[in-house]
Formats: structure tokens, sequence, C-alpha cells
């Protein structure tokens, strides 16, 4: 998977702030609370981090949540171009894709206003 530059850049900057002690074996990521502080960050704790900032900003969110808001926004972004965005999202099914297009476009609701408007008013 092609990283964008934007994100090759972000992760120097990490590693300018945290040279891992010049050990290349050493976790990129480390949990930070007191408990577990220093071993390698869990899929547990990405989680707990994303739903606390999420609460902070006043959103409630989740990692999956993001994922669905990444994959929507390439939609949005390709203006629909669903086997561009299943590489992106790496969805063995365009069908899956089809149901973020939808929900994004509301293509089903557009349909659904055709037929109630074809059988009067």
């Amino acid at each position: 998977v092609t990283l964008p530059r934007l994100t090759c850049d972000a992760i120097k900057r990490w590693l300018e702030v945290h040279p891992r002690g010049g050990n290349p074996d050493a976790p990129l990521l480390v949990a930070l609370d007191e408990k577990h502080f220093g071993r390698r960050l869990s899929g547990l704790g990405v989680w707990r981090i994303v739903k606390r900032l999420g609460r902070r900003v006043g959103v409630n969110t989740w990692c999956h949540a993001l994922r669905h808001t990444a994959i929507t926004t390439g939609l949005d972004k390709t203006n629909g171009d669903v086997r561009s965005v299943r590489q992106f999202s790496r969805h063995s099914s365009i069908d899956m894709l089809l149901t973020y297009d939808d929900r994004r476009t509301d293509a089903g609701g557009r349909v659904a206003d055709m037929v109630a408007a074809s059988y009067g008013s």
C-alpha cells in the first residue's frame, strides 16, 4: 500500500520526537497510561484513545467509524469511483462500497420519491 506523502511526513516528525532510543525494533507507538507505559500500544489502547478524544470534542466515535468516514470521503473525492475506493479500503467486494455510496448519495431515497410521485398526489 502506498502511503500518502502527508502520512510519511507525519511519521518522520513523530520519529524526530520519539526516536525509540535508536532501537529500530522498538514499538513505533507506545501506551502512555500508568499501567502500560512504554509498552506497545494495543488495538484496545487505540480504541480508548479515539473514544476519549471523541468525547473531548463532543463526538461519539470509534475506530471503525473513522474507517467509514475515510471510505465515504474517498467516494466523495472520486465522484463515486467504487473500483478505486475498493483498492483503498481493501474490501473484498464492491457490494459493500455500493452500500456506502448509496448512503452517501441516498440513491434509494431518490428512487423512493420518484416511485411515490408516480402514484399521484
